[in-house]
Parts: structure tokens; sequence; C-alpha cells
């Protein structure tokens, strides 16, 4: 019981000593609540991110469904206009449409394959290089990253090996 009146969590050491003919104990108690408290923060802190996976789960489904309905309407429509400045003989107008055609269905790829990968590279904040495995939504990079990477004087290098 604490001094104050209430009880409160403690740790017990007991250690047996023997001196001369006399037996005795050391008891050492120690005061646990501030433990106490930390170890059921954790355990709070882990159900709520239990209770909030069907929640994530459910937005990325809507997320993912708000960001294709937009994209197919993009890719669609530089597809029609690109058509239409064909004829029209605007060979340069054509290759930007191409261009919005290409960035538009890279990003479907990943929202259609990867549900997640948009969610994990929101909290990417440095670039990393190694060994990438591409499966078939992998899209040739060049034109379409250029201009992202030398924004912040980056340089980009794919090495694309069969394995």
């Amino acid at each position: 019981m604490h001094h104050l009146g209430h009880e409160f969590p403690v740790e017990v050491s007991v250690s047996p000593s023997i001196s001369t003919d006399i037996g005795y104990f050391s008891n050492f108690i120690r005061d646990i609540t501030e433990h106490k408290r930390a170890q059921q923060e954790l355990l709070n802190a882990k159900q709520a991110a239990e209770d909030a996976k069907p929640r994530e789960e459910h937005f990325l489904a809507n997320m993912s469904h708000e960001l294709r309905t937009p994209l197919n309407a993009i890719i669609g429509y530089s597809e029609m206009l690109q058509e239409e400045t064909q004829e029209l003989g605007k060979i340069a107008v054509v290759k930007d449409l191409g261009k919005i055609q290409s960035a538009g269905k890279h990003l479907l790829s990943l929202i259609n394959e990867h549900p997640r990968s948009f969610q994990d590279r929101g909290r990417e904040n440095d670039a990393a290089s190694g060994d990438v495995r591409c499966g078939q939504g992998h899209r040739r990079t060049g034109d379409d990253d250029s201009a992202r990477v030398a924004k912040n004087s980056n340089t980009l290098q794919s090495i694309l090996r069969q394995t």
C-alpha cells in the first residue's frame, strides 16, 4: 500500500543471507507503476493499430477506385486527342500526348498490380539504390521519368538483366 493510501504495482526481490548463526532475508521492493503504464500504452497502441486495419483496407480500396476512374478518362481522352492531332500532322503534340498516355498507363498498372504501392510510396522520403525484380508491369524508364529525376539534380540509371 502506498503511503497515500492507494495500491500500486511493485516488484519484490528476496535474497537469503547467513551471518554467523543467524539466517535472515533481504527484501527489496520497487515501484513499477511507470513500467505498467508504459506496458498498457503499448497494448493500447497495438490494439488501435489492429482496429485501424479494416478502415485502412477500406480506404485503400476506395482510393484505388477514385484514382482509376480519372486515369482511365485521361488515357482515353489523350488517345482520342492523339488520333485527331496526328490527322492534323502535329507530330510534336502527338509525342507529348503519347507521354501523357504512357504516364497514365504506368500509374494505372501500379494501382492495379500493387494496390498498396501508392501508399508505401507516400512513406518513402529518401531514394534507395539496389536490385529490383520487375514483373510484367514494368514499363520503360526514360522520357516519362527524366523530368522528375532532373528536377532535384538526381540521376536515374536502369540496368535490366534477364534472370
